[in-house]
């Protein structure tokens, strides 16, 4: 990168911040929701990004809450256990086997994301949906009255006292 290059993008970074200080300054000391899966949790760079962003949310005063997915994992260890995954409609087919197989590898996940932003010099802690029973949910029927979708459920509340 030459020194003009260089140059032009510090002032680049320059003018986002000074275009975010009105936002910082309303917001600060504010919870924020960041929803992370799908793309950006396999392509190394944008997983980089958005980890480095939400470092840097928590740096400028705002409170992040990663709120990740984890459906390549869990089919990842899937796959590795032999179980067959089905999907009706859209949605993985939960029974007891695959339920435990979903919180390994999301707590898998959730320790990853805790680690990388902890490298950057910022403190974080990983939470699972069961701790202090953070959310509620009702069984969600499948469409089709003949399939049973097992531990797949519809979030009804969320316990914000433990975030």
């Amino acid at each position: 990168m030459g020194m003009n290059e260089n140059m032009e993008s510090w002032v680049h970074k320059a003018d986002v911040l000074i275009e975010a200080l009105p936002y910082i300054r309303k917001f600060s000391g504010q919870k924020m929701v960041v929803k992370y899966g799908g793309s950006a949790m396999t392509d190394s760079r944008l997983k980089e990004s958005v980890i480095r962003d939400v470092a840097l949310l928590k740096l400028v005063g705002f409170k992040p809450i990663i709120v990740h997915g984890g459906g390549k994992e869990i089919s990842h260890w899937i796959d590795k256990t032999g179980l067959e995954t089905r999907f009706v409609n859209g949605l993985r087919v939960t029974d007891e086997n695959t339920l435990e197989i979903v919180e390994m590898a999301l707590a898998k996940v959730n320790g990853a994301l805790v680690r990388n932003i902890e490298a950057l010099g910022e403190k974080a802690m990983g939470v699972s949906g069961k701790s202090g029973s953070l959310f509620t949910a009702v069984k969600k029927d499948s469409d089709d009255e003949n399939e049973d979708l097992g531990f797949v459920g519809s979030i009804t509340g969320v316990n914000s006292k433990v975030l």
